[in-house]
Formats: structure tokens, C-alpha cells, sequence
């Protein structure tokens, strides 16, 4: 135990012999105790401040904890994504192409995004693969011979594209493509989502980059909703058809008419015909 000398109030009496009791005078008039201030030596009784570079290593703990929670939440600002989309369209009005969607892995078990066919309806037309290049990992879902009505629904592959919509339609010679993907929800300035739609006729109008004549790029912006458009002229395929089918019809028809006449002359009358006895020419 250590002293130190501190103020306190104590009771200090003046003190007269003649006083019976325990009665104390002041200056020959009794009086009762008062109390003055005084210096003493006493015990300490409290626990010693602590010093500067005590509260320092309290405070390091904490420091050491904020720290941890910003790492941990480094990935999830940080993450990569790429999404790349591409499809081709036949002059028969069959779509084929490919998606691969596909992530930085946060840790050495993620296997990053992962696509389905069994959410479609067709899924005999799409064959899903695992996807690992340049440090994305992910899955990649390649399809063939899709019909303009069956393109929108490849978004049930993943629960995550409910804001991708995309759809083709025909008008005339016109195969009008339109698009909407809503990535308000995507933070990562460093997301790589691009579309990329080969047409098989010259593109008329979009609001892509027209890398080729027939083809069209969009390189989609995180953080917003972007929408995509675009038309390309050629020849309606049940036209063609039709021009195909009377063209043939006008050959048969050709043929048809030939062999007719070919039998009709084959099948002429052939026997020597009789003239009259004055139109017998002299001996």
C-alpha cells in the first residue's frame, strides 16, 4: 500500500480542561466540534490512472477488429463478374449462340454463377458446362435451333437474370431485336457483361456498336438499366418458301407440258395417206 498526501475535512476541537465531560470549549464557551481542511497523509484507496500508452494497447484491439471486418468485406465490393452473351441467327429464323456467366472466386470452394437447363422447356437444346479460364470460374450453357418465342425463357436458367429480358420478332423482311437488363443491383465498377447478336442480313438501325455490317455489340453498363435495340433486313423465310415452292410447281408444271406434247407427237398417225386417181402423177 503507498500514501500519498491528500486534502480532507476532519474534526479539529479546541480542547478546555475545566469542560466536564465530553462538553469542549472555545475560547472558555462550550462548542461543538467543527470541521476545518487539513493535509494528510492517507492510504490510496483507488486504482492508479492508467497511462498513455495503456489506453494505446485497449484501443489496438479494436482497431485490430475493423480492420478484420474490412477484409471481409473487401471481396464482396471487389468481386469480378463476366457475363458474355452471344447468339447467332439463321436465315431460317433459328437462333444458336452461347452464355457464359462467371465470377471471381471469393473462396477456394465457390464455384461461381451456375446456369440450369432444367428450367427450360427445351432444355434438350442447351448443353451446360463448367467454365474456369483467366481466374473466372462459373458455368457456360451452349444452344442450337432455338425458335424466336423460346430465346426470352434461356433467362430461367438463373435466378439472378430476372431483370434480363430479350426477344426477336419478325414484321415483313424485318427481324426487329429488343432488350432490357436492369444491373442497378451490380456495384462492381470492373463487371464484364456484353451482348454480342450476328444478324444474317444487314443491320438497318441499332442503338449498339456495329462492329461488322451484320453484326451488333453492346457492352453493358453496371449500376443501371440499360435497354438494347436493333433491326436487320432479310427475306422472310416462309416467303422464301413460297417462291421456292411455286418455282418448282412452275418447273413441273414445265415438264409436265413437255412430256404431254413429246407423247402427243410420238403418238401420231403415221400410215400413208390415199390421193385421188387425177392426182396421180404421170409415168
Amino acid at each position: 500500500m503507498t500514501h500519498g498526501r491528500s486534502r480532507s475535512w476532519a474534526a479539529r476541537y479546541l480542547y478546555n480542561p475545566r469542560a466536564t465531560g465530553s462538553t469542549r470549549v472555545r475560547d472558555g464557551a462550550p462548542t461543538r466540534p467543527h470541521r476545518v481542511w487539513h493535509d494528510d497523509l492517507v492510504p490510496a484507496s483507488s486504482a492508479p490512472i492508467p497511462a498513455r500508452g495503456s489506453r494505446a494497447l485497449s484501443a489496438r484491439p479494436r482497431r485490430v477488429l475493423a480492420i478484420a471486418m474490412l477484409l471481409m468485406l473487401v471481396p464482396l465490393a471487389t468481386g469480378c463478374l463476366r457475363v458474355r452473351a452471344s447468339i447467332t441467327i439463321s436465315p431460317d429464323d433459328l437462333v444458336s449462340g452461347e452464355i457464359v456467366a462467371a465470377a471471381k472466386p471469393k473462396t477456394s470452394k465457390d464455384i461461381g454463377p451456375q446456369l440450369d437447363s432444367n428450367n427450360v422447356a427445351f432444355g434438350q437444346k442447351v448443353a451446360v458446362s463448367n467454365y474456369d479460364s483467366d481466374g473466372y470460374v462459373g458455368s457456360q450453357a451452349v444452344f442450337s435451333d432455338l425458335t424466336f418465342a423460346e430465346l426470352p425463357q434461356l433467362a430461367n436458367m438463373n435466378s439472378d437474370a430476372a431483370g434480363v429480358s430479350l426477344s426477336l420478332r419478325r414484321n415483313g423482311n424485318l427481324v426487329i431485336l429488343e432488350g432490357r437488363v436492369d444491373l442497378t443491383s451490380l456495384t462492381d465498377p470492373d463487371a464484364d457483361v456484353v451482348l454480342t447478336v450476328a444478324f444474317p442480313g444487314p443491320v438497318t438501325s441499332t442503338n449498339g456498336d456495329r462492329i461488322e455490317p451484320e453484326v451488333v455489340q453492346w457492352k453493358l453498363k453496371p449500376g443501371v438499366v440499360s435497354t438494347m435495340t436493333a433491326q436487320a433486313r432479310y427475306t422472310d423465310p416462309n416467303t422464301r418458301s413460297f417462291t421456292g415452292a411455286g418455282i418448282w410447281l412452275g418447273i413441273a408444271s414445265f415438264t409436265a407440258a413437255g412430256v404431254v406434247a413429246l407423247l402427243a407427237w410420238l403418238g401420231r398417225d403415221r400410215s400413208p395417206r390415199f390421193t385421188a386417181s387425177g392426182d396421180q402423177p404421170p409415168s
